[in-house]
């Protein structure tokens, strides 16, 4: 990635369905919140309950049909998944309307 990815900068991902951008996205929004790093999370594929199957296998380390699993039954682990994730500082977005998007950049750039 040619450094990594740095402080301060907006980074888009992009590339066909399939190949694991929302997940990749996903791990890299939690790691850097866990190292108290502001993030904002964009999607324009993925639909509010599939993100967070992957947000909650991510923190349990687990896979996604799991993670499925455990936030249909509403248990123990994903009331735990849930709290830590709560205690993280990330901003979430969804839509596919490059308006808002650009809307929302700019509010949270203006936060900054």
């Amino acid at each position: 990635m040619g450094g990594g990815i740095k402080s301060g900068t907006w980074n888009l991902v992009v590339g066909e369905s399939g190949l694991g951008k929302s997940q990749f996205c996903i791990n890299a929004a939690i790691h850097f919140a866990i190292d108290k790093k502001r993030v904002a999370f964009f999607s324009t594929e993925l639909k509010e309950d599939d993100s967070l199957s992957r947000f909650i296998a991510i923190t349990l380390n687990t896979d996604i049909d799991s993670a499925e699993r455990y936030r249909t039954e509403n248990s123990v682990l994903f009331a735990q998944a849930m709290n830590a994730l709560g205690e993280l500082e990330i901003s979430v977005h969804y839509g596919n309307n490059i308006d808002v998007i650009r809307t929302m950049i700019g509010v949270l750039a203006e936060e900054k």
